[in-house]
């Protein structure tokens, strides 16, 4: 992401704003204690200027953190053949979501029928043994045929992301820089896809057949042509560069 200034990540949960260091070269480093830049940060080529959770509540984050964890330990028993992907917030301190992967195996859909069952049950006894288990609901997300499930810390979309985004691109841009439209690439970001001015859907796989709400579809093979050709516009949109 050599470009960027902002990164929404975790589905909008947590926005990170960063500092780029002109002197240096363009590689995501953690916290690097030795070989310091100029400016003494401990980073090599840019650093988080700030972090933003869309929700600022560190009880309920950290009560559905360790809710989350017991959930994929519990799942990681039950079911071997889940692939279990945990997300965590910047500073590792917070477990924001987890994917529940079964995409590998073959009959994809047979074994959605039995899991995704079995682990909302499993969130719905966890939460009702919780005291006050109204404000440590955990946020499921399902889908209609994609082979895996998401449980998140809390309740967002990409579009509350994308609403939050754009509200902070003039204080990254500078005062009198003028309004540009905004392009939104995704897969099946509907709530994103219908803020944008330019929304760009990516199909990943034929088995799949989403309904996107976007302008425009792209094939996921040819998706680096197009970011490149992207770049080399200066982030400038046509209808050719598809």
């Amino acid at each position: 992401m050599k470009f960027a200034r902002l990164l929404s990540c975790i589905m909008g949960r947590e926005t990170l704003t960063l500092k780029l260091h002109k002197e240096r070269g363009s590689m995501m480093c953690g916290n690097i204690q030795s070989n310091k830049g100029k400016d003494g940060c401990g980073h090599i080529s840019y650093c988080i200027e700030d972090s933003h959770l869309m929700l600022n509540d560190d009880q309920t984050l950290r009560a559905n953190s360790s809710l989350l964890a017991s959930l994929a330990e519990n799942i990681s028993v039950s079911y071997r053949d889940v692939i279990i992907e945990r997300k965590f917030t910047s500073d590792k301190k917070i477990l924001a979501g987890i994917t529940f992967d079964y995409r590998h195996l073959e009959d994809t859909m047979s074994y959605k029928e039995k899991f995704d069952p079995f682990l909302k049950k499993m969130i719905q006894e966890s939460q009702s043994c919780r005291p006050s288990a109204r404000s440590y609901n955990l946020n499921l997300q399902t889908y209609a045929i994609h082979p895996f499930i998401d449980v998140y810390v809390t309740k967002c979309d990409k579009g509350m992301a994308f609403d939050y985004v754009t509200s902070r691109i003039s204080d990254i841009q500078g005062k009198g820089m003028s309004p540009q439209k905004i392009m939104y690439i995704g897969d099946s970001d509907n709530p994103a896809f219908t803020k944008a001015d330019i929304s760009i859907g990516i199909r990943s796989d034929d088995r799949l057949n989403p309904e996107l709400s976007c302008t425009k579809v792209l094939k996921f093979e040819v998706l680096a042509i197009f970011l490149k050709r992207l770049m080399e516009k200066n982030f400038l949109f046509s209808d050719n560069i598809l």
